[in-house]
């Protein structure tokens, strides 16, 4: 999970958290080969940005197929009140967050 982590913050700078859900979220103790995460961004995010990241070819694209692992990685904005956005918060996880610089 770091390595998408580091990953996915290199091409979505501004993602501010990422979630992991589906089969692999639910049942821990069997992972299997296919991955979902969700990419989120902040509440300023434009539906432009959104939508351009989640093409199939866009840039998460690229994590389709890495090596015997299929992943998944869509975006999606905080304050989502989507259906999906509503189901992510049950089946899912928080697994990284952008750390909160202090000011001083």
């Amino acid at each position: 999970l770091e390595q998408v982590a580091i990953a996915v913050a290199e091409i979505v700078p501004e993602a501010i958290e990422l979630w992991c859900y589906g089969v692999n979220a639910m049942q821990p103790n069997k992972p299997g080969n296919d991955w979902d995460f969700i990419v989120m961004l902040p509440r300023g995010a434009s539906a432009s940005r959104i939508e351009m990241l989640n093409e199939l070819d866009g840039p998460l694209s690229d994590f389709r197929k890495i090596g015997n692992q299929t992943f998944d990685v869509q975006a999606l904005q905080v304050g989502d009140r989507s259906p999906f956005a509503r189901l992510l918060q049950v089946e899912g996880f928080c697994f990284w967050r952008k750390p909160v610089s202090l000011c001083g």
